[in-house]
């Protein structure tokens, strides 16, 4: 009877050491992330995909109280912290994610599905201004798109854009390099149009809508590349073309996936 006792007495010693261990902190007022825009980076930036905020458990895996938290979860062998409002509000030394070159090797493919990112694009800085989506995609689950104009607050978070810019900053080698997206255009004059610039030269400019997936292919010489997705309202007056229709015009929505930036 006692070696039964001492039993029972251990079995639930064991059971409610296990039960108090397995509370989890959801993190719902942590800040610090992966960024998804530059490589092994931890960062508060305001700019991550919205389905981050809509599931608690997600919120407790992705997001972090300290950015020594992040790394040491994250990138433990070598990180980078990136506080968007240090360099916002003039503090650090000014090398946010924003203004960083980042140096490829000859192959570098982004498809946008999971939550590592093959290239370091700028979704938009401070404000986000393009996102992933994972309703449309060439391939995979997910590809990313602009926010429309009216969802994209500026700094002073009274009025509105009338750009969406999705920005790549990067170092490559003698070359030629060029980059391959696969895109799908849902926009339209009179009210949008969408451009390729490169080191401030336009290359690729559209103004109607195309019907289906197709590669928007452009080059650049070696060295440091500023590459800009542009999204753009159109200076017309829509008072006198009318409310939008959307069968004809399109959403304004432009959509890219499968990014390969590759050197021959």
């Amino acid at each position: 009877t006692s070696s039964t006792s001492s039993t029972s007495s251990t079995l639930t010693s064991t059971l409610t050491t296990t039960t108090t261990t397995t509370t989890r902190n959801m993190c719902t007022d942590c800040t610090w992330h992966e960024s998804i825009t530059s490589f092994q980076t931890c960062t508060n930036s305001p700019s991550y995909p919205s389905s981050w905020d809509e599931y608690p458990m997600a919120r407790a895996y992705l997001f972090h109280e300290t950015p020594d938290e992040c790394c040491d979860t994250r990138f433990p062998q070598a990180c980078t912290v990136v506080d968007v409002h240090a360099s916002t509000n003039g503090g650090g030394d000014g090398d946010g994610a924003d203004s960083e070159f980042t140096t490829l090797g000859p192959r570098n493919l982004d498809d946008f599905d999971g939550e590592q990112r093959g290239l370091p694009f700028d979704f938009g800085t401070p404000v986000a201004q393009w996102t992933l989506d994972d309703t449309v995609s060439y391939s995979g689950t997910s590809s990313i798109t602009n926010i429309p104009f009216s969802n994209i607050t500026t700094t002073n978070s009274t009025t509105t854009t009338n750009t969406a810019d999705l920005t790549l900053k990067i170092s490559v080698g003698p070359g030629p390099y060029t980059i391959r997206c696969m895109a799908l255009l849902d926009m339209s004059m009179p009210y949008d149009f969408f451009y390729l610039e490169v080191n401030g030269e336009k290359r690729n400019s559209f103004f109607q809508r195309i019907n289906g997936w197709f590669p928007l292919v452009t080059g650049m010489g070696p060295g440091e590349n500023t590459l800009v997705f542009r999204v753009e309202e159109s200076d017309v007056d829509h008072q006198l073309v009318g409310e939008r229709d959307v069968s004809y015009f399109g959403s304004g929505r432009v959509w890219l996936d499968d990014c390969d930036v590759s050197g021959y």
